[in-house]
């Protein structure tokens, strides 16, 4: 940026993405009546969530969600105490009212924070019970306590009523946040209902927990569910059918994946190297092959982190096969991140075959963008998956 060298912008739609160079704290902005007022609610839990040197109220934000998700809750929370206002019929929102007061003085106390009695008035003034506890003398200490299990059992009553009205997920993920003793029980009601919304906050709760007491319930929910249905059902399959193998419960899962063809093949050949080594080959070759470029992008960057024979005798096998430069790109890519000279050649032969003319220009095709990248795209998951795969190196396919 002009006269801010550490930072990066970048536009897009009628947006605007700021990214430090140095702390990678991201600010990510919409114009929507030519001010940067608007926010859209992901880019702001997004922001919570980078965590990228919070400020005192961000701080004491985190410190009130223990999952960042349910920030979602408190938005639509913000909304109903009109706090918050919202463009019509769009998602963006803004504050309700003027923040520039508020401004100057949160940038006053940012200093100070640190300050025990600071923080003590702070919690004081907006009534944070929970930060008071910290810091008021004993003798107030049962008030205060008594305050804080009242908030709580206020949140929590609220919170089972929303559930109730509207088969809420978001209400869900909060009572986990708050470990309530009537979780599970809507845990299991969820896991029956239809609501994507809450199937998947349930599923999403319960692989949390990773207890093997739930495997009979999401072994229900993998029944109902076809892992090449739409992209809800085939997520909810791949979530059950991962909890299911992590506690040996193989057996639906093995009937099932040969004949998967879901943008979760990828992962699910990881997964089978893992828990169902006999089928890894089978399904590494499919994920290789499939038309869902993430399925390839995910199998070949796996594969080039095992780097053994195997695995690249693989990789070079699904190239041989193909002379379609998108279908063979996260192939072509993966073998010249191994450590096999061999495969480096033998890319650069295929190549020599079957030259491509780049687009020219700078506006080019998202055909063209992605073979541009193929490199960078299997170096970054490479680096996402390598903890996951590289302790599977000596697995016997």
């Amino acid at each position: 940026m002009p006269g801010l060298s550490d930072w990066e912008y970048l536009f897009h739609g009628c947006g605007c993405a700021l990214t430090h160079r140095v702390s990678g704290e991201t600010i990510d902005v919409d114009f929507y009546d030519a001010t940067a007022d608007w926010i859209n609610p992901s880019f702001f839990v997004e922001y919570i969530r980078a965590g990228n040197s919070p400020g005192f109220a961000e701080r004491r934000a985190i410190g009130l969600h223990a999952s960042i998700n349910t920030f979602y809750q408190t938005i639509d929370e913000l909304f109903e105490l009109k706090l918050l206002q919202s463009m019509e019929d769009d998602t963006p929102y803004c504050l309700a009212f003027s923040s520039l007061d508020l401004g100057e003085k949160l940038e006053a106390l940012e200093s100070r924070w640190e300050q025990a009695d600071v923080r003590l008035a702070i919690a004081a003034a907006v009534g944070d019970w929970f930060l008071l506890q910290e810091h008021v003398p004993t003798d107030l200490l049962p008030r205060i306590q008594s305050l804080t299990d009242e908030c709580r059992q206020l949140r929590k009553e609220k919170l089972v009523t929303q559930f109730g009205k509207h088969a809420d997920g978001l209400a869900l993920m909060c009572l986990d946040d708050m470990q309530s003793p009537i979780l599970p029980e809507l845990v299991r009601q969820a896991l029956h209902d239809e609501s994507s919304q809450t199937t998947a906050a349930a599923l999403d709760i319960v692989d949390t927990w990773n207890n093997a007491d739930w495997c009979d319930d999401l072994q229900r929910v993998l029944d109902r569910t076809h892992p090449d249905a739409d992209i809800r059902q085939s997520g909810w399959w791949f979530v059950c059918a991962r909890f299911l193998l992590r506690h040996g419960r193989t057996e639906s899962v093995r009937r099932l994946l040969p004949k998967n063809e879901s943008l979760y093949l990828g992962d699910l050949a990881i997964l089978t190297l893992e828990y169902l080594p006999d089928l890894a080959l089978d399904t590494f070759r499919r994920a290789l092959r499939s038309v869902i470029p993430a399925n390839r992008i995910t199998a070949a960057a796996a594969l080039a982190i095992i780097d053994q024979p195997w695995s690249r005798k693989e990789l070079v096998l699904a190239l041989s096969e193909s002379d379609d430069h998108e279908q063979t790109c996260e192939c072509r890519s993966a073998l010249m991140a191994t450590h096999c000279g061999e495969c480096h050649q033998t890319v650069a032969d295929w190549e020599a075959k079957h030259p491509r003319q780049a687009e020219p220009g700078p506006y080019v095709s998202l055909r063209e963008l992605v073979l541009r990248q193929g490199d960078e795209t299997i170096n970054f998951e490479m680096a996402e998956l390598h903890d996951r795969v590289h302790r599977l190196k000596n697995v016997q396919v």
